[in-house]
């Protein structure tokens, strides 16, 4: 930061250089006085100028932005459960083609086993599992697959429905 008398001897000095170039040039009024009040009114205005400028820049800082809130980041995509892709496939080949099995049918009857088990259900028993679950998942369940021929969304919906409320 400069000091303030060094800064009025550099603005008395540069007026004073102002007023010499544009008499010479021609420019200022025909009097000296005239002149010399111009001059010494352009450098005032620029020194005030330029003083104020220089306070102002002493007290900047540099921006920054802070959020809100803190946001956790959204989680990785390496992350994500394979299985969860997996079985999006197989429902739809399930559902959609009739050029292979029903895959699904198995992880169904697997998921309905784990639930059961968590119940208390022997999955072994089928009286037991006929009597926990809702006849069309038992339905389902008890009849092995056959051939190629793609299940209906309707009726594989209904039985994950029913896995999920037991």
């Amino acid at each position: 930061m400069t000091s303030w008398p060094r800064r009025v001897l550099v603005a008395a000095g540069a007026t004073g250089v102002l007023f010499v170039v544009l008499w010479q040039v021609g420019v200022m009024p025909a009097p000296w006085q005239a002149g010399l009040l111009t001059s010494v009114l352009i450098g005032l205005v620029t020194f005030l100028t330029a003083w104020a400028l220089t306070e102002a820049f002493d007290q900047l800082v540099p921006a920054s932005w802070f959020g809100a809130r803190d946001v956790p980041p959204p989680p990785a995509r390496a992350g994500l459960d394979h299985r969860l892709g997996r079985i999006r496939h197989l429902l739809r080949d399930t559902v959609e083609r009739d050029d292979r099995p029903d895959a699904v049918h198995d992880l169904l009857r697997e998921l309905t086993a784990e639930r059961l088990a968590a119940r208390g259900v022997d999955p072994a028993d089928p009286a037991a599992v006929r009597a926990a679950v809702h006849p069309g998942l038992y339905a389902y369940l008890a009849t092995e697959p056959h051939g190629t021929e793609p299940v209906g969304r309707r009726r594989l919906s209904d039985v994950v429905r029913r896995i999920e409320e037991l």
